[in-house]
């Protein structure tokens, strides 16, 4: 699969479940279906803009920067733990 292909699949994925996933809860889904994706190496996130607006993607940069998987994981990288303010 190309990556056109991958970015149609994925705002026709969204597109069926769009209608039923409530408005509050579509950045966290929307986000959700964006790495299913990406775990499969799909990289133009931008191409899909429903799903893209609505999981409220900027781009790949400023996206990974706000989706931390581990909080303390990254947060150890960067402190040692004895200044880390979120293990406080």
């Amino acid at each position: 699969m190309g990556w056109a292909s991958g970015s149609e699949l994925a705002e026709s994925v969204w597109e069926l479940f769009r209608k039923y996933v409530p408005e509050e809860e579509r950045p966290r889904i929307a986000k959700q279906l964006i790495e299913a994706f990406r775990d499969h190496d799909w990289d133009t996130v931008d191409e899909a803009e429903t799903l893209a607006t609505d999981a409220r993607w900027y781009n790949e940069e400023e996206y990974d920067a706000l989706c931390i998987d581990d909080p303390k994981e990254e947060a150890d990288t960067e402190y040692p733990d004895d200044e880390n303010p979120t293990l406080r």
